[in-house]
């Protein structure tokens, strides 16, 4: 598997993981597929801090 094909699978699976969570766009209104691997990231990252303070 190229490091290319890696990449695009880890940017799907992180959109479909927040996608899941019920989000489409990010604060500023940009749709998932606009933002790059780090903010996939950070967006995915902050979803699950936040199911964590909500429990």
């Amino acid at each position: 598997m190229t490091s290319e094909k890696a990449f695009e699978q880890k940017k799907d699976l992180l959109m479909n993981q927040i996608i899941e969570s019920g989000y489409f766009k990010t604060e500023d209104g940009r749709h998932l597929y606009e933002l790059n691997l780090s903010e996939l990231e950070q967006t995915h990252q902050d979803l699950q801090n936040q199911k964590v303070r909500e429990a």
